[in-house]
């Protein structure tokens, strides 16, 4: 039995090197070989994850998450919801991909692009790319249905929303170096569009339902699978996702 720390290297290195190939099929027989390498028991460990009900829901919640971003893109609600706001061009330029961000759907960055662009036609293309991409994964990094923080809560047993606050601070760096370097000597609207802030906040809901009833549930009541609370969050955002778009 190799080291697990060897095991990982090498397993790392086939990986990058097949990574060319259909990427879930790589990543599955890269964790199979990791185990096999470490000595882990797969059939052992394979009936533990089976019989762990909060894995299991996790497993759901994994599938519901782009569900709920494919509504808010296809329906537009994201869309409308940034329009309605009528915020100013730097606002603007570092919300659109960070709420983009929030969307648990394949090329994000894409979708925000256009939008970006049309935000500021006038500006440097290679300006509007970073901001695209800078601002895209911030608010994703504090937001409790982000996949990565729902697994590492898991994995550590650590409180979710003890991650979230501990990641506060990151998020406001984050912020201020790229406003400084990228937003802040861009040229300001000659005209904004009409606000209506209540039309903003409706379109908004489904993406603040799901995290509000997982946090009541985790505060307030002692349930042993905490997952549940965000799955009946999830199941409930999206259902709002629906009927309002």
């Amino acid at each position: 039995m190799l080291p697990a720390w060897l095991s990982f290297i090498i397993i790392i290195g086939i990986v990058l090197a097949l990574s060319k190939f259909e990427l879930g099929i790589i990543l599955t027989v890269g964790a199979i070989g990791f185990a096999i390498l470490a000595g882990v028991d797969i059939l052992q460990m394979l009936i533990n994850v089976l019989t762990n009900p909060s894995i299991l829901l996790l497993i759901i919640i994994m599938t519901l998450l782009p569900i709920l971003g494919g509504i808010m893109e296809e329906s537009g609600l994201m869309i409308e919801m940034i329009q309605k706001m009528g915020i100013s061009k730097k606002s603007s330029l570092m919300m659109i991909p960070a709420l983009f961000g929030l969307l648990p759907v394949p090329g994000g960055a894409l979708m925000s692009a256009p939008i970006v662009q049309q935000i500021d036609s006038e500006g440097d293309a290679n300006i509007k790319v970073s901001i695209n991409i800078w601002f895209r994964h911030m608010l994703i990094i504090v937001y409790p249905l982000s996949s990565s923080l729902l697994i590492v809560s898991i994995l550590t047993d650590i409180n979710l929303y003890i991650l979230v606050l501990s990641l506060i601070p990151g998020l406001i760096v984050m912020w201020l170096i790229g406003y400084i370097t990228l937003v802040k000597n861009v040229s300001p609207f000659l005209e904004r569009g009409e606000r209506d802030l209540r039309r903003a906040f409706h379109n908004v809901i489904p993406i603040l339902i799901a995290p509000i009833v997982d946090f009541i549930g985790r505060t307030f009541f002692d349930f042993s699978v905490p997952e549940f609370f965000l799955f009946i969050g999830l199941i409930f955002s999206i259902w709002l996702a629906l009927r309002f778009g």
